[in-house]
């Protein structure tokens, strides 16, 4: 039946123990899920130094035999416990060779002792980047009952297993279907999001107070779940394959607040996570990756009210290719990985055309800047400074945000210009840049910024939100434009 469920592509299969009684609503050690394993044989081919207690050992070096040529699988240093590196050690002091046995020659980030192809290990992975490498590699054990020679195949028919992993961000109807579920009154439920069930706790805890009188009203762990998901075409776009630390707050943000780089409890089968190397450790830590719609949820359940990732990503695109997803057995295989690499910076500077301005934009590739000014005329004027300066350094300008462009009474709707008016169009005009948007003098914004509820959040139906929305999307726009026109034309 396993080998059937795999077949067919299914995550694996659940087994009850044939004489314990059924108990609905509990848990038990009667029910085993049997997870889908991708697993393959590989030929090891040489080995690299570590660090620390792993110095003699750090990473294998797999290999499969396309023809008479062998091909470079990838790096495994995760799972070679101390004992199981003596144990190597010894056998492979008769193997050695000063002859590279790969056909071609593998990315190297520490000295390398090459063998002989003849000693075969099994691991298990999670699939295969585009350059033919393989994704977060585990040793399981070496194969003595298995000739190298027999170990041929590669991306294509080598490994086995299931699918892999859903790093979608669920379909509309998955994600209506989600609020639906949380419409439901109870202060738990357990929510399923398509094969993944999330039992979810304490709904009705006030996650961000109300203020006075109840306006705005208090924001319950319901209410942030309900977020997450109308948000998760846009969050785990951005998530998707990048370690997270956690800002976790179960009890809201007057509560208990502490940061989780590393998770070390038993965590659901579709979360997914990968193994880094820690220079200050010596060792291999876990993060998690925020994939899908389930991870998402579940991390608004266990109280995760800030995401912070690393500006790169554990899996590269074709542009990454040849660099190693090697990043858990030493230091240097860390800084050679996709992961050193990121695919965007941000930098906050402060208003002016000072040295840090104008060192920076001449020294790195900026996709664009976002000038801010507010309507009166001193500010206008460090403005129109620097939209000159990023000119003549030939920096794109996305556009102009004009910030307390306004206050508008709430009880008769009457609009106050009182820092002046027009201030943030006229300069946009003048230097031939779009107004990306006006952003409204208002109380609650404040106010939500001091509690750390964005407005966006707090109020998503007031005119302030509104407004961020929109300079949101302006801003995006204007970086998809203006990379289109610096794509090179064929022909």
């Amino acid at each position: 039946m396993y080998a059937a469920a795999l077949e067919s592509g299914f995550e694996g299969i659940v087994a009850k123990r044939k004489d314990s009684p059924y108990q609905p609503g509990r848990r038990s050690a009667a029910w085993q899920k049997i997870k889908a394993v991708r697993s393959s044989e590989f030929v090891v081919g040489g080995y690299t130094q570590g660090q620390g207690a792993r110095h003699a050992l750090g990473a294998l070096l797999l290999g499969y035999w396309d023809g008479d040529e062998l091909k470079f699988a990838g790096h495994v240093g995760s799972g070679l416990d101390e004992a199981g590196v003596g144990s190597l050690g010894k056998r492979f002091a008769a193997l050695e060779t000063r002859k590279r046995p790969f056909a071609e020659q593998p990315p190297l980030h520490r000295p390398t002792t090459w063998l002989e192809p003849e000693l075969v290990a099994e691991v298990k992975f999670s699939g295969w980047t585009p350059d033919g490498h393989l994704r977060a590699p585990v040793f399981l054990r070496m194969r003595d009952d298995i000739a190298a020679s027999d170990i041929r195949g590669g991306p294509d028919g080598s490994e086995s297993g299931g699918e892999p992993p859903r790093k979608d961000p669920g379909s509309a109807d998955e994600i209506g279907d989600v609020l639906r579920q949380l419409d439901q009154k109870g202060n738990r439920i357990d929510l399923q999001v398509g094969s993944a069930r999330i039992r979810l706790t304490n709904l009705d805890r006030e996650y961000w107070p109300g203020g006075a009188r109840g306006r705005p009203p208090p924001i319950t762990k319901r209410e942030l779940l309900r977020y997450l998901a109308r948000a998760s075409p846009y969050l785990l776009t951005h998530l998707r394959n990048r370690p997270l630390t956690m800002i976790r707050m179960p009890e809201g943000i007057g509560g208990e607040r502490f940061f989780q780089k590393h998770w070390r409890q038993e965590r659901p089968e579709f979360v997914e996570s990968v193994e880094v190397y820690s220079g200050s450790k010596d060792e291999e830590q876990e993060y998690l990756l925020a994939n899908n719609l389930p991870t998402l949820l579940w991390l608004g359940q266990v109280g995760t009210l800030e995401f912070h990732v690393w500006h790169s990503r554990a899996e590269g695109g074709p542009d990454w290719k040849g660099k190693s997803t090697d990043y858990s057995s030493s230091l240097e295989a860390l800084e050679r990985s996709v992961l050193n690499y990121p695919d965007y910076l941000v930098f906050d500077m402060p208003p002016g055309t000072g040295d840090a301005q104008l060192s920076l934009s001449q020294i790195i590739p900026l996709s664009g800047v976002v000038m801010v000014t507010t309507p009166q005329d001193v500010a206008l004027l460090d403005v129109r400074k620097g939209l000159a300066m990023f000119r003549k350094l030939n920096v794109p300008i996305l556009g102009v945000v004009e910030n307390m462009s306004y206050f508008q009474a709430p009880d008769t709707g009457t609009r106050y210009a009182i820092f002046g008016e027009g201030g943030g169009a006229r300069v946009a005009e003048e230097f031939g840049v779009p107004l990306l948007g006006q952003i409204p003098l208002e109380m609650e914004t404040r106010r939500g910024g001091d509690a750390g509820v964005p407005i966006v959040v707090g109020q998503p139906d007031s005119t302030q939100a509104a407004a961020f929305r929109a300079i949101a999307v302006a801003v995006t726009d204007r970086v998809r434009a203006l990379a289109s026109l610096q794509l090179p034309k064929l022909g």
